[in-house]
């Protein structure tokens, strides 16, 4: 233990990671010495720094769950039950419920990115549509939801709840990390942008082997380290763990080389590779930034005095009521009352001078102001944390009926936490990046990667590379709450109702979704006559050679041709604009692709006006079937003689006409 607890330590540089220009600082060779002789000094060193808040966490963590909790906590402690034995829960526990609600206000919605391209062709909106599904489907598959609960609820009780998201092989790990398993230098994290981070975690033996088989005889024997850093060998002998040390130093720029991550036992290194991102995989949710560091304010330190003096409080005004509670007896000497009288086992008996006569008395244990001040500090502390009693205690405030002043309550009692939601909803983007990052790596190595679609009626099986797969700055993001959209059963049965109501599904179609209110199918049908426009189109201004036959996709009959005239002018304008703009207008590329439009515009209008003229005919010959069955009838006629000039107008007069000839090369 001496190469990380000695003297020699403080005599040798800690920087575990290479320099701007990938070479160690100490001059050695990165092949001869092992990268876990730098990194575990390193991490010695962080974790002394940071033993102080360890114990404070450690105490947060006892406040909320007595011991259950705290048999958890310590990296290989001593005994809990001669160190941390509490009750499992005080009375009075303002901590817990302060915690627990505030958890419970953030959690009742779940936020879920929402993807907008930035500009973009339909193949770009395309695939941002299948991203809007395809990240849903990760957080279902993952659980993510499920670990939220947990990050919220340490961001709420410690201020900091964190989360690890990185790739294990061909699938996505996420991970919740206690406060006391993430350390960085208190120094170095001094204006909350730390350059390093360390996990120091206890794993399952087995599970780290099969994630690096080529290391299994060095895991096995690898120890839990205590609290002071040292080997423990009877807390944990039952179960197959041992520490592991996981580090990342962010690169100083892009393109330099000291970014590093490590993986690594006491005395082997598991994983030492170069580290390119520019931020740490480990998302985190904070509740109140503090002035300076890393780690945040939670309620635990708000409420930490207020809980104290209530302990306090409550253990002067109990042992009272057990001393002073009850009848005292004042039995004079000689009275041949004798103690086993008192059948009752209620109060205390006085032995006094003889000759009086006996009597009782009832006392007040404490005095009222007493009552009075311990009463006041339960109102008190949650006042102080901003979360009102109605919440934490489910009461309704005296006086206050009408709903809507319950309403107008509650909004007051959200503003004060707007920050910690809006961070939670930030904090869902930002664990969505992270795992479309891990989800790139896959695919480039697996060579795809696949999610079964969570929101949709019977499950929709969404491919990396073959549906979405675009770049990360060729969106923007924006997070609503699921909430808001409409996915339980009865607000699709709402939508369901609506899209009738307005005339867009007829009513065998409303009677067919009221047991099944899934509309998503029978709208994607619905617009499919206008989807297969945009996708012929952007077919065509995607094609890596419009001069060929394969460049030119032609319309069919049986779509919208009304439809893809208008949207094909409009992208043989936006073309033919951008290239004078970009001054490509006399590229041949440029010029076949207008080319193309131009033709697939004289086919949509070709088949767009033969189409209004056969319903023109058919209108002509029911009108005038219907004026010959009126004759026949005697009847006279329903209108006026029909014009068939008349008839012969168009039945959209805004149409679109063919555009003129494209640019001359």
């Amino acid at each position: 233990m001496a190469s990380f607890g000695g003297g020699s330590v403080y005599g040798s540089s800690v920087r575990w990671w290479p320099d701007l220009d990938g070479n160690e600082y100490d001059g050695s060779d990165p092949d001869e010495t092992a990268r876990h002789v730098k990194l575990v000094p390193a991490a010695w060193l962080v974790w002394t720094r940071n033993q102080a808040r360890r114990q404070q966490w450690y105490w947060l963590a006892r406040q909320y769950g007595g011991f259950e909790q705290a048999t958890t906590m310590p990296i290989g402690a001593s005994d809990p039950s001669q160190a941390l034995f509490e009750p499992s829960s005080m009375p009075y526990n303002v901590i817990r419920s302060a915690t627990n609600t505030l958890s419970a206000k953030v959690i009742k919605n779940r936020p879920s990115p929402m993807y907008l391209p930035v500009g973009g062709d339909n193949r770009l909106q395309r695939r941002i549509r299948y991203l809007n599904r395809f990240v849903p489907g990760l957080f279902h598959h993952y659980n993510f939801y499920q670990r939220r609960r947990m990050t919220v609820r340490d961001a709420c009780l410690y201020g900091t709840g964190q989360m690890l998201i990185q790739r294990d092989r061909n699938r996505i790990s996420v991970e919740n990390l206690y406060p006391w398993e993430v350390f960085v230098d208190p120094v170095d994290a001094r204006g909350g942008d730390p350059r390093s981070l360390y996990i120091i975690r206890y794993l399952d033996k087995g599970i780290l082997a099969g994630r690096f088989p080529k290391h299994a005889e060095a895991i096995e024997v690898a120890p839990v380290l205590d609290e002071s850093f040292y080997p423990a060998t009877d807390v944990f002998a039952v179960s197959n763990r041992c520490t592991v040390i996981e580090a990342w130093h962010l690169p100083s720029y892009p393109g330099a080389k000291d970014g590093r991550h490590t993986i690594c036992l006491l005395d082997e290194t598991l994983r030492d590779e170069p580290y390119k991102r520019n931020e740490f995989p480990v998302p985190r949710l904070v509740k109140d930034p503090a002035i300076a560091g890393w780690w945040g304010l939670g309620v635990g330190d708000e409420l930490q005095g207020f809980q104290e003096e209530i302990a306090t409080m409550h253990e002067r005004m109990s042992y009272a009521h057990r001393i002073v509670g009850g009848q005292i007896w004042f039995c004079p000497e000689g009275s041949e009352i004798y103690d086993v009288d008192f059948n009752d086992d209620i109060g205390v008996v006085i032995r006094h001078t003889p000759g009086l006569t006996p009597t009782s008395v009832n006392p007040q244990p404490v005095h009222e102001q007493t009552y009075e001040y311990f009463r006041a500090l339960i109102p008190d502390a949650y006042g102080f944390t901003g979360i009102s009693q109605m919440s934490a205690q489910s009461q309704k405030p005296a006086g206050v009926t009408a709903a809507l002043a319950l309403q107008t309550l509650d909004d007051i009692e959200t503003d004060r936490f707007i920050g910690l939601e809006r961070d939670d909803e930030e904090f869902c983007v930002e664990a969505g990046r992270h795992m479309l990052h891990c989800v790139r790596e896959i695919a480039e190595e697996y060579g795809e990667f696949r999610v079964l679609s969570a929101g949709r009626g019977s499950g929709e099986e969404i491919l990396w590379k073959r549906d979405v797969d675009v770049e990360e700055d060729s969106y923007v993001v924006q997070a609503w709450a699921v909430s808001l959209l409409p996915k339980t059963p009865a607000a699709k049965l709402q939508r369901v109702m609506e899209l009738g109501a307005n005339g867009y599904f007829d009513k065998p179609t409303v009677l067919k979704y009221l047991e099944l209110p899934d509309t998503t199918q029978e709208e994607a049908l619905m617009l499919s006559a206008r989807d297969v426009a945009d996708s012929q189109i952007a077919a065509m201004l995607e094609h890596p050679d419009p001069e060929t036959d394969e460049g030119y996709i032609q319309p069919t009959e049986h779509q919208d041709c009304s439809y893809a005239l208008s949207r094909a002018q409009a992208w043989y304008c936006h073309v033919q604009t951008d290239s004078i703009d970009k001054g490509t207008f006399r590229d041949p590329r440029v010029i076949a692709r207008l080319n193309n439009l131009s033709k697939f515009m004289e086919v949509a209008k070709a088949l767009d006006d033969k189409a209004k003229q056969e319903a023109l005919q058919a209108q002509l010959a029911a009108m005038q079937s219907a004026q010959a069955a009126n004759q026949t009838q005697g009847q006279a006629p329903a209108g006026p003689p029909t014009n068939p000039a008349a008839l012969s107008a168009p039945i959209s007069p805004n149409a679109p006409v063919a555009p003129a000839a494209p640019l001359a090369a």
